[in-house]
């Protein structure tokens, strides 16, 4: 039962920190578009 747990509360960590990111992200796409896109490709080629 304590396994479960601890996988259920790693699970929502994540899970928040991805949804906090996300919103970040489109926060910064919205306020700053060319950079943030040119930011994303460059991530996604040497990342």
């Amino acid at each position: 039962m304590l396994i479960i747990n601890i996988v259920k509360g790693i699970f929502l960590l994540t899970f928040n920190i991805i949804k906090y990111l996300v919103t970040l992200y489109f926060r910064f796409l919205r306020e700053y578009p060319i950079e943030t896109i040119v930011i994303t490709i460059l991530i996604i080629v040497f990342g």
